[in-house]
């Protein structure tokens, strides 16, 4: 869940040097397919902003529906649910990285440690929970999943 912050945390902002190539940081939160998407999209366009993704899961983006559908049956392995194209572009990954809230005038992020990240751009890609399927309206209402 992400709450915006009516405050500006000014001081707790961690403003990081940014190497000289870099004038703009977009940090998106969220390692998925749309999060993963919209980074090699942004380093592709403008290898000049510095792309930073946090991701909760403590390991590199991968393809959902490689699990599902390979691994699980053991048609492919481990190194074959990897997203393709995600080296050699600049991409900071920050897996196991988790962000606890949202400050949409500075714009910065709250990391679970409690620190800031700031950013010229925030992009939120983090999907939802899953859900059963829905029963007949006549028994009962869909499952919200929180």
């Amino acid at each position: 869940m992400y709450m915006v912050q009516m405050g500006r945390p000014e001081s707790t902002i961690e403003r990081q040097e940014r190497p000289m190539r870099h004038s703009t940081r977009v940090v998106i939160v969220g390692a998925g397919g749309a999060g993963s998407a919209t980074a090699v999209a942004v380093a592709r366009a403008a290898p000049e902003v510095e792309v930073i993704v946090l991701g909760a899961e403590g390991r590199a983006p991968y393809n959902r529906t490689t699990v599902n559908k390979g691994l699980l049956s053991g048609a492919v392995d481990d190194a074959g649910v990897a997203l393709p194209g995600m080296d050699g572009l600049g991409i900071d990954w920050r897996t196991a990285t988790v962000a606890r809230s949202l400050h949409a005038a500075g714009p910065a992020v709250e990391l679970a440690d409690g620190r800031w990240l700031g950013a010229d751009v925030v992009v939120l890609a983090t999907g939802a929970p899953p859900r059963g399927p829905c029963p007949p309206p006549s028994r009962r209402a869909c499952p919200t999943g929180s």
